[in-house]
């Protein structure tokens, strides 16, 4: 009966680590994908539009909630410069001149960012620690946060 359990909680940690590998592997294409696609975007008015849903997902993954807002000068009818809050994320893809810098920085950022977290996941030492903190990763699933974890 306990080997039974021991082989049960081994293969949920193996799937676990695939799964985790797999999502850190398909955000890492993903990235790569959407960089390709925005720079050939941006050169070619034929080339598709990249997609704003996947670039909102991996930036939320990597920045969390952080929001990205951009003061852009407009000049209105009687000559007045008033500044306009833009949404970076919300106005990906733009051709917009005045946003493209941001754009391919956030990108060129995302890709660093998930070419480092997919390349962790091919050292032993990543898998060792994925074993060891899976309690904890199960603990947190199930709506534990740290601090009620942590003995007083």
């Amino acid at each position: 009966m306990l080997l039974h359990f021991y082989s049960i909680l081994v293969i949920v940690i193996l799937l676990s680590c695939y799964v985790d590998y797999k999502t850190r592997k398909t955000n890492y294409q993903d990235i790569k994908k959407l960089n390709q696609q925005f720079w050939e975007w941006i050169q070619s008015d034929t080339a598709p539009r990249p997609s704003n849903a996947i670039f909102v997902q991996l930036y939320k993954e990597s920045y969390g909630d952080q929001s990205l807002i951009k003061k852009i000068p407009e000049v209105s009818a009687f000559g007045n410069i008033k500044y306009v809050n833009v949404n970076i994320l919300s106005s990906f893809p733009s051709k917009d001149q005045r946003i493209l810098a941001e754009q391919l920085a956030i990108l060129d950022n995302l890709e660093d960012y998930f070419t480092l977290e997919f390349q962790k996941t091919r050292s032993i030492e990543y898998f060792i620690r994925m074993i060891v903190n899976w309690p904890l990763q199960l603990l947190r699933y199930l709506g534990f946060d740290e601090k009620s974890t942590n003995r007083k």
